[in-house]
């Protein structure tokens, strides 16, 4: 049975009330009871923050990276609008890695010169108190996933940035293939990166070294052990172009097993034309090593030479190296 209510009885209802009639029921002319309770307001699960739409929890990891952004003079805009991309994985993904992943690309082990004046004058007077003050340069260790260098800076941030040529030495870790195998490896980075910038602060614990090792055992990857050069680079931050000639190479050059520093670009030079000229040493396992080591003082005196070509230290003579 239908409503058996008359259009008459409702509007009867309505006037004896004062507003509009209930609800009723089909097959019965009684208006069901009123409800009173309050409405119930739900709470916002998102809030917005510049043209990013975050939850509370992505806000309160967004609020943290803010605060490391406080002695900055950015204004609070630009700050808010960095500090939101670089605490949230998703953000970090769509903001930083879209690059063309059909390629393919590489993960690299990469040691960048520091080049910001502060984390330089920061990072200088830290590894000074602790005896580890560098005498070539101040580089630092870093991970490189195609064009992106991912670094952990003095500010206690991890802010992927386009290759911008201060890389002077590199070690392929992995070569990504498929864009599946990019999207699974660029997740894990994003959720690594955002994992220190939200929770770890720069310390002789947690610095760049600690934060390459953290992204690589996240991506199951093994650093290879280069020699005391890389392993005293990534420890230290310390780049003079040492060289150690063993058994073999001396005999090569007629010379006793000895320790040489390089003082300037024509000294690498001259001795790498010496090895040169021996046609074979280069291509035995302990020449390769050697070649790569001394290949990574060469793109150190280049770069070296690039940011002040006046300077009789890092000019070139007859290199062997096309940089």
């Amino acid at each position: 049975m239908g409503n058996i209510r008359s259009s008459e009885d409702t509007e009867l209802f309505k006037d004896q009330v004062g507003h509009k009639a209930p609800p009723t029921t089909p097959g019965t002319a009684f208006p069901l009871t009123e409800d009173t309770t309050e409405p119930i307001v739900k709470k916002a699960t998102t809030v917005q923050i510049g043209n990013d739409t975050v939850t509370l929890s992505e806000k309160e990891a967004f609020e943290i990276v803010l605060d490391k952004f406080k002695e900055t003079s950015y204004s609070r805009s630009l700050k808010e609008t960095a500090a939101v991309k670089l605490a949230v994985p998703r953000l970090i993904l769509s903001n930083y890695f879209n690059f063309d992943w059909e390629k393919g690309q590489k993960i690299r082990l990469v040691i960048t010169e520091v080049d910001n004046q502060n984390s330089r004058e920061f990072l200088s007077s830290f590894m000074h108190v602790f005896g580890q003050a560098p005498a070539f340069g101040l580089y630092h260790t870093a991970l490189s996933i195609g064009p992106l260098v991912l670094d952990w800076n003095a500010s206690s941030l991890c802010i992927p940035r386009y290759n911008i040529g201060n890389i002077i030495f590199s070690i392929d870790l992995c070569d990504i293939k498929t864009e599946d195998d990019m999207f699974y490896a660029v997740d894990d980075i994003c959720e690594r990166v955002a994992f220190w910038n939200v929770n770890m602060k720069y310390s002789k614990e947690n610095n760049c070294q600690k934060f390459v090792d953290d992204l690589c055992k996240e991506l199951k990857l093994t650093i290879p052990r280069y020699g005391e050069y890389l392993s005293k680079i990534r420890k230290t931050g310390r780049c003079e172009p040492i060289f150690t000639i063993g058994l073999e190479l001396a005999h090569i050059l007629g010379v006793e097993e000895s320790e040489i520093e390089f003082t300037t670009h024509k000294e690498l030079d001259d001795f790498i034309n010496k090895v040169i000229a021996d046609g074979m040493y280069f291509k035995t396992e302990a020449g390769k090593m050697d070649e790569m080591l001394l290949t990574a003082y060469d793109k150190a005196y280049w770069y070296k030479h690039k940011k002040d070509s006046s300077s009789d230290i890092y000019i070139p003579h007859k290199c062997p190296f096309e940089m």
